[in-house]
């Protein structure tokens, strides 16, 4: 019984939920171009240094950082994912257009 226990709670803390979706349609075509950006906070409130960049800076999940790393002038659609192990939640915002 003890090793059943152990096994859920360690399914329970290394499985993924996404916990929100959303996405958000313009009447401008959808475009070949894509764009994302991604932020990442430790227990939901400590924000995670970026990766990039040697870690000097403050991830951002906005539009505007999705449309400029795709080089997209006229978004399409855009879409937002939030997804949590438990410790760490993520935000990544995809942008689609031209």
């Amino acid at each position: 019984m003890k090793k059943l226990t152990y096994i859920g709670i360690v399914a329970a803390l290394l499985s993924s939920c996404t916990i929100a979706y959303d996405f958000v349609a313009t009447n401008n075509p959808i475009g070949t171009k894509v764009g994302t950006s991604q932020q990442k906070y430790l227990f939901g409130t400590i924000p995670l240094k970026s990766s990039e960049n040697n870690g000097s800076d403050i991830q951002d999940a906005g539009y505007q950082t999705a449309c400029k790393n795709g080089g997209i002038t006229k978004v399409g659609l855009a879409e937002t994912k939030v997804v949590t192990n438990g410790f760490v939640i993520k935000t990544t915002t995809t942008v689609y257009g031209n």
